[in-house]
């Protein structure tokens, strides 16, 4: 018995372990038990307003603002040097509103209204543009190659490519906003003012396109008064084999038309770039041109006008009659 009473002793010497009095007959209680509701000094009061804490989803303003649906559009980006042109890539942004101005300029320029991603609306200059030619000569192809820095036919983007009616580009960080307008809609409106200028294209390696792209510019020209720039653009240059139509051919009929020639290849991507931005070069000097023309006549006599143009008439008489090969000069 002595035994028995002093091992509880040393277990238990004071009763320091014994629970208390109201807790001995339900037994010991834990706080943090699973089983059990924790006291209300351990639960929080979520009814509080927390600090430094996210915005309920009920709150007008959002940290994360909605996916933009707007779909994306290129910039083609170019810079002219003396060396030659330079592509400075492609700029990504979301596609603009445009807005045409409806009156035109002394010179024929137009005038858009370009607004993009929440941006203080920008002025851009208009250069409308007709291709003219035969479907399987690659016009489709080549305005879809005009859009874009990527070459389509390496990247095998040729079904997927889509043909744009606008291209913006930047040239020594001026914008343009380029329009294509269709070959029956300029030949059947027989509005010289539709358009900037006109791109007749022709296969090398199809003579009856030549031909077909020949009889369009004599029309232009002979019975429409078309005075604006025309470049004739000799297609599918890559296929030299197979060529039936000489670029001496076709430069006799660019001067005698006062047409730019010039031969592409999309599948090289050759001369595309230079093409581009040779129609927009062209258009704008012209419209330079006219500005200044029209500027000279306001403040002279009409006799010293005529004078003045027909001495510089006698002067181009004299000049070299060497021509770049560079679509843009």
């Amino acid at each position: 018995m002595s035994t028995e009473k002093g091992r509880k002793e040393c277990q238990d010497p004071v009763g320091l372990l014994r629970p208390p009095e109201e807790m001995s007959e339900s037994g010991f209680k834990r706080a943090s038990s699973f089983k059990l509701k924790k006291p209300d000094h351990v639960r929080l009061d979520v009814n509080l307003a927390r600090r430094n804490s996210l915005p309920s989803p009920a709150s007008p303003k959002m940290f994360l603002a909605p996916p933009e649906t707007r779909p994306l559009e290129r910039v083609r980006s170019f810079h002219l040097t003396r060396d030659g042109l330079k592509n400075r890539g492609d700029l990504i942004r979301r596609q603009s509103t445009i807005s045409i101005n409806s009156c035109e300029k002394c010179d024929g320029s137009v005038e858009a209204s370009v607004s993009a991603d929440n941006e203080t609306p920008r002025v851009v200059q208009v250069v409308r543009v007709a291709l003219v030619g035969r479907d399987e000569v690659g016009i489709h192809t080549l305005k879809s190659q005009f859009s874009t820095s990527e070459e389509i036919y390496l990247n095998h983007q040729r079904e997927e490519a889509e043909s744009p009616e606008d291209i913006f580009l930047l040239l020594n960080k001026d914008e343009f906003c380029v329009q294509f307008v269709e070959e029956t809609e300029f030949m059947e409106s027989q509005k010289t003012s539709l358009v900037d200028a006109v791109v007749a294209v022709f296969s090398v390696v199809d003579a009856s396109s030549f031909l077909y792209a020949t009889k369009k510019i004599e029309i232009i020209r002979d019975k429409m008064k078309y005075n604006s720039p025309i470049f004739l653009v000799g297609n599918k240059c890559d296929l030299a084999r197979n060529r039936t139509v000489s670029e001496r051919e076709a430069q006799k009929i660019a001067d005698k038309y006062r047409c730019k020639y010039t031969e592409t290849s999309v599948v090289l991507n050759h001369n595309i770039d230079e093409l581009l931005v040779g129609i927009v070069r062209k258009v704008i000097q012209r419209r330079e041109d006219r500005k200044q023309t029209t500027s000279e006549e306001a403040q002279t006599p009409k006799a010293t006008s005529f004078t003045k143009r027909f001495f510089n008439k006698l002067k181009k008489i004299g000049l070299s009659k060497e021509k770049s090969n560079k679509p843009y000069d």
